[in-house]
């Protein structure tokens, strides 16, 4: 026993490093998983639709080491606003020393342009970190103007590297291209709301944001405004059905009305959360809805035309998809691909779904 238990403390001691090491990586990333991760899996599948296993872990694994490498750069810069403001990331509280993140992160950057050169996903990897590099080491971060059209690079960068990826390297077609682009463009002019959780430790590092260059009063009601334009901009430019426009209206509403009516940091970022789930994916539910009406002109079939809900069995018909925040509706399909069998005949089983908790995300399928 005692020679079996001297054996054992090795690879029990290996097996808590290993552990302590994969805590440490959540914790660079962990408050960005609902907010980043989730949404930008969430679009891939609403764009390509369902994928096979294979696929999903490889865009989840590239979208991961794309963050992560930001994240521990920002927070290798920001090591003194995080004592004070969220001591509990690695840095500040000690899990690991600024030289051991400096080489983490070279090694970080290396793995994903290796994973983005046999996914042929090296331009896109370029100009993320390009974009990153200037956000955190050359000073757009603090700049008033640039900080949110920066930022929706890489966002923009999320999105398609994680689309391509699940559409098993295929070329993203206009309507992928032009969903992400209106997820860019919205991110560009309303990223300021990451702001009023950290107003802070912004001012803590002279860091020039809405929250604080503006009245608390004109940066909150010029969030509203923004977020409605756009909300009525992207219902225009998509045509949804009604049910669906009046959908993302009354959750404009409560989305942007939240960061007027609570103005604590704490309370901002509860609705930063709400905002991090609305406004990237409402772009593709319409999107999704558009794809709907062009898919029924072939096939009128349908019983269920003027219906919200779907049924649960698809057949072959042209199908598309959509998927809206967990708090709207709980319910699990289990689709074909987004427009068609044609396109990826060799995946066009339900079988191929990845499932997602009915508790997360709505998949809405309608099939011709």
């Amino acid at each position: 026993m005692p020679i079996f238990a001297t054996s054992a403390m090795p690879m029990l001691r290996l097996g808590n490093q290993l552990v302590s090491g994969l805590y440490t990586l959540f914790l660079f990333t962990k408050s960005d998983v609902i907010l980043v991760v989730f949404p930008m899996l969430i679009i891939a599948l609403v764009l390509v639709g369902p994928t096979d296993f294979i696929s999903f872990y490889t865009a989840f694994i590239w979208l991961e080491l794309h963050l992560l490498a930001f994240d521990i750069k920002n927070q290798l810069i920001g090591i003194e606003e995080d004592r004070l403001c969220k001591p509990d990331r690695p840095f500040p509280s000690g899990r690991i020393s600024p030289e051991k993140g400096q080489a983490l992160y070279i090694t970080v950057v290396a793995a994903s342009f290796c994973l983005s050169f046999f996914q042929g996903l090296t331009v896109v990897s370029t100009a993320y970190f390009c974009a990153t590099t200037l956000y955190n080491e050359y000073g757009l971060s603090r700049n008033l103007v640039l900080k949110s059209p920066t930022g929706a690079v890489g966002y923009m960068c999320y999105c398609w590297g994680t689309t391509y990826i699940m559409g098993h390297n295929q070329p993203l077609d206009t309507t992928a291209i032009s969903a992400i682009i209106c997820s860019g463009l919205v991110f560009s002019f309303t990223g300021h709301a990451q702001d009023f959780r950290d107003r802070s430790g912004d001012a803590l590092m002279g860091r020039k944001t809405v929250p604080l260059a503006l009245s608390p009063g004109a940066a909150r009601w010029s969030l509203f405004f923004i977020i409605f334009a756009f909300t009525m901009g992207l219902i225009q430019f998509w045509s949804p059905p009604l049910p669906v426009s009046t959908t993302f209206i009354c959750l404009c509403f409560v989305t942007s009305l939240r960061f007027i009516i609570h103005q604590s940091e704490e309370e901002d970022r509860k609705s930063f959360r709400c905002f991090g789930f609305f406004v990237p994916t409402y772009s593709q539910f319409s999107n999704a809805f558009q794809l709907r009406a062009k898919a029924r002109s072939y096939d009128h079939r349908s019983p269920i035309d003027h219906m919200w809900f779907p049924r649960k069995s698809v057949n072959q018909g042209p199908v598309t998809a959509a998927a809206f925040p967990s708090h709207a509706f709980t319910t699990l399909v289990y689709p074909q691909h987004l427009l068609s069998t044609h396109r990826f005949p060799q995946f066009s089983s339900s079988f191929g779904m990845v499932s997602i908790s009915p508790r997360v995300v709505l998949i809405v399928i309608i099939s011709g």
